[in-house]
């Protein structure tokens, strides 16, 4: 599918994991998702981090799920924050019961 996929060469550890970075940047800026696009990613060779914030636990998952089959070869760590509003309003009780 990527052409990223083939493995690096052996004892280049800097390629391999640029390689993962490289690919996880193609997948987010061809999803169609603003927020997934100010998303990075570093991989330090067995792990890769994902880091940035979204406004909902939905596009933390896009996130992860658009790197899933990448988890053969790496770990993949969602470090995403999710920084959106919550979705129930508060709730205030009065001190007394209206009749």
């Amino acid at each position: 599918m990527d052409s990223l996929r083939d493995p690096s060469p052996a004892g280049d550890q800097e390629v391999g994991t640029r390689k993962f970075e490289l690919l996880a940047r193609r997948r987010f800026d061809a999803s169609g998702y603003p927020a997934l696009r100010r998303l990075t990613c570093h991989c330090d060779g067995k792990r890769l981090f994902i880091r940035g914030s979204v406004p909902n636990y939905y596009h933390k998952q896009l996130a992860q799920s658009s790197l899933a089959d990448l988890g053969e070869e790496v770990e993949i760590v969602n470090e995403t924050l999710v920084e959106g509003r919550p979705t129930l309003p508060e709730v205030r009780h009065s001190a007394q019961p209206q009749l």
